[in-house]
């Protein structure tokens, strides 16, 4: 269960992410800020998702994730 979240949360990273994903180039455009209410980067230096990734590999699935939530409700 732990390498399907894992793999989700990678897919995720390569196609959705506003930092490094497929579409990070909209994001980046300058019209589409002022249309878009999501913010342009991460709040913190590591993203949300790699920390995700690290969580739950070091602390097991149900606890990485319980601080992956944690995390992301709290960034911008």
């Amino acid at each position: 269960m732990k390498k399907i979240v894992i793999t989700l949360i990678k897919a995720y990273q390569k196609t959705l992410s506003p930092s490094t994903g497929f579409f990070s180039f909209i994001y980046s455009l300058s019209i589409f800020r002022i249309i878009s209410a999501l913010p342009v980067g991460c709040k913190y230096e590591k993203s949300c998702s790699q920390y995700s990734i690290e969580s739950i590999n070091s602390l097991g699935l149900l606890k990485g994730l319980k601080l992956s939530i944690v995390r992301v409700y709290n960034c911008r």
